[in-house]
C-alpha cells in the first residue's frame, strides 16, 4: 500500500511542477519583447521538457518493479 501512495506522490508531484514550468513558459514566450526574453522562454521549454520525460520514465519504472515483484511472489 505504501508503495502505491509513493508511486502517486511522485506522479502527481512531477504532474505538478510540469504544469507549472508550462505555464510560466507560456507566459515568458506570450511576454517576449527581446532576445534574452526568447533565450529564457527556449530554457524553460528545455526544463518542462526534460521534467516531463523523467516524469515518464519514473512512472514505468515503478510500474516495472511492480510487474517484477508481482511474479516473483508468484512463483513462490
Amino acid at each position: 500500500m505504501a508503495c502505491r501512495t509513493l508511486k502517486l506522490a511522485i506522479f502527481l508531484a512531477h504532474a505538478v511542477l510540469f504544469i507549472v514550468i508550462a505555464s510560466t513558459t507560456f507566459n515568458t514566450v506570450t511576454n517576449a519583447t527581446t532576445n534574452e526574453y526568447l533565450q529564457n522562454a527556449i530554457r524553460l521549454v528545455r526544463a518542462n521538457f526534460i521534467v516531463g520525460t523523467l516524469g515518464f520514465i519514473i512512472t514505468i519504472f515503478f510500474r516495472a518493479c511492480n510487474a517484477t515483484r508481482k511474479q516473483n511472489l508468484e512463483k513462490t
